[in-house]
């Protein structure tokens, strides 16, 4: 059953924690902004206390804050003015009357009695029947006008939003749809990001999933907040780890009672939403599927989103969409809201490689085995740029095996075609840089998460680093002893990779424990070379202005 809120009421539980916290200015422009009133108190009896008792100075704190009906407040400004002549301090009573609100609007609104007022701080002497002309008393009109405000007022208690907050990390944990923890970062419905931290090759190895007899990994990915890898299997099952210990993480509750998610043949991509809630992955048989990856139950299913087998899939920003390639030669978006097929991005004369958003959402990149990457426009899927990566003759059809947008480079772009070299270059077709791999072609790639430093895979079994700015390869280590290697991937914020093959089933790695002086001088000389990065060098990539 739903549970609707009302947007006022968070309004006032934010308001409620900035009285706590003593931010006043804050509280007042918001209550000013929203036309929101708070009215808490800490105790309407304590409140109502000190109405009966008179003590003005208290009940003057506490309403300044509040947001009170006017007739409300005229009737407590007047008892005040009335006590205060008592007492005889005319002139405190006689400022009041000039400077509050309440007793001006009285003073407009019902001249008569503001003229008993003044009649009554001008009389030689306090007469309770001047003041009280009805027959009450004072202790009576106290109390009425503590019933009145009381009427207007709530008590919330303390670190009501936190606590509020709190609860519901509770639930969300309870149901699974949260991991285990100590920790959540409540703003990023995450647990919290570690600190960046500097690139740096990744050529130590750190761990490995522990596959099961018979089983092989098919592709791999971390998840969006590096918790996890997920990795599809040549038999359809989709698995969920942790990513520092390398075991099944039985803490999700469907992994915890042997229900894995699993296709009905081999899993050939896998791809989690920014926020980390979504899960899809695609199949040899064309059909891709949407899963919740705290519950492991599938949320949407495309049946026929390719003839042929997915070999991509990527979430836009807002994870409203999901972009799918295949070895049908086009890239789809399907609608996450819909559950229907809404765009398609036809062009290509071979398979396509992989499909990715840029880092703003605006656009697509595509890959294909027919030689060539586009960008296209993510909204009306028409084709802005084809590039072409310079080859030798030999290899001048050699498929694009994968497009990598390079976030902090401005609009660079990773071209990998098959063969021993990749290509940094921008969206208008400028070479920036070329990254050769010495004695073995480059089968994937993987960024650093500041897109510094390239780490590749070759076909020998080595992972080779090389500096982005410069193209010098700075480590490299061997990835397997046997086996074919199918991907490489980079922790989303950690020097961090995996490597996933036939053989060698899913491999970590990590940096060296001891950065050596040689390591970090070419690191650190990538400043300067920084400047040298962003002119072109020889070689033009083709482009031309297609459309739909």
């Amino acid at each position: 059953m739903a549970v609707e809120v009302e947007s006022a009421d968070v309004v006032r539980l934010v308001m409620q924690f900035l009285k706590e916290q003593g931010l006043g200015r804050a509280l007042a422009a918001l209550q000013e902004e929203t036309d929101v009133s708070l009215n808490t108190v800490d105790s309407i009896e304590g409140f109502v206390a000190d109405v009966a008792a008179g003590r003005w100075d208290a009940v003057l704190r506490q309403t300044a804050s509040l947001k009170l009906a006017p007739p409300k407040l005229v009737a407590l400004f007047e008892q005040i003015v009335r006590e205060l002549a008592e007492l005889r301090e005319l002139g405190t009573a006689r400022e009041l009357m000039r400077s509050s609100v309440p007793l001006r609007m009285l003073r407009e609104t019902a001249p008569d009695r503001h003229a008993r007022l003044e009649l009554l701080l001008r009389a030689p002497a306090f007469d309770p029947k001047d003041a009280y002309p009805d027959g009450s008393t004072k202790e009576r009109h106290r109390a009425d006008v503590a019933a009145m405000l009381a009427e207007d007022l709530a008590v919330v208690p303390g670190g009501r939003l936190l606590s509020l907050l709190g609860q519901a990390v509770k639930w969300q944990r309870h149901t699974g749809r949260l991991p285990l923890g100590t920790r959540f970062d409540v703003f990023r419905n995450a647990a919290p990001a570690g600190r960046e931290e500097e690139d740096a090759p990744c050529v130590r190895p750190a761990g490995a999933v522990a596959f099961g007899e018979g089983s092989r990994a098919t592709c791999a990915a971390f998840s969006a907040d590096g918790a996890h890898v997920i990795t599809g299997s040549h038999d359809g099952f989709v698995e969920v780890w942790d990513s520092e210990t390398g075991r099944l993480d039985t803490r999700l509750p469907y992994q915890g009672r042997d229900e894995l998610m699993m296709h009905d043949d081999a899993v050939l991509c896998a791809s989690t939403s920014d926020d980390g809630a979504l899960l899809a992955t695609g199949c040899r048989d064309g059909g891709v599927k949407v899963w919740d990856l705290a519950t492991g139950s599938c949320l949407l299913r495309f049946p026929a989103a390719h003839a042929g087998g997915v070999s991509s899939a990527c979430f836009s920003r807002d994870g409203s969409h999901l972009l799918t390639g295949g070895s049908d030669a086009v890239a789809r978006v399907h609608g996450l809201r819909s559950g229907k097929t809404l765009k398609e991005l036809r062009g290509h004369g071979s398979f396509v490689h992989s499909a990715r958003y840029t880092a703003d959402g605006g656009s697509v990149l595509t890959a294909s085995a027919d030689g060539t990457a586009r960008v296209w426009s993510a909204t009306t899927c028409e084709t802005l740029a084809t590039l072409t990566p310079p080859q030798a003759s030999a290899t001048a059809s050699a498929a694009v095996l994968d497009a990598v947008p390079l976030p902090g480079r401005g609009d660079a772009v990773l071209l990998l075609p098959r063969g021993p070299a990749a290509y940094v270059v921008a969206m208008d077709g400028t070479l920036l840089r070329s990254i050769v791999s010495p004695g073995a072609d480059i089968v994937a790639v993987a960024p650093s998460p500041r897109s510094r430093l390239l780490h590749a895979l070759t076909s020998d079994r080595q992972i080779r680093c090389f500096d982005l700015d410069t193209g010098d390869e700075v480590a490299a280590a061997a990835a397997a002893e046997a086996g074919t290697l199918e991907a490489i991937v980079q922790h989303p914020r950690r020097n961090r990779l995996l490597v996933a093959g036939s053989a060698c089933g899913v491999r970590f790695f990590g940096p060296e424990r001891a950065a050596p002086a040689a390591r970090a001088a070419v690191l650190a000389s990538s400043t300067t070379a920084a400047a040298a990065s962003s002119a072109p060098v020889a070689g033009v990539i083709t482009t031309s202005g297609d459309t739909l």
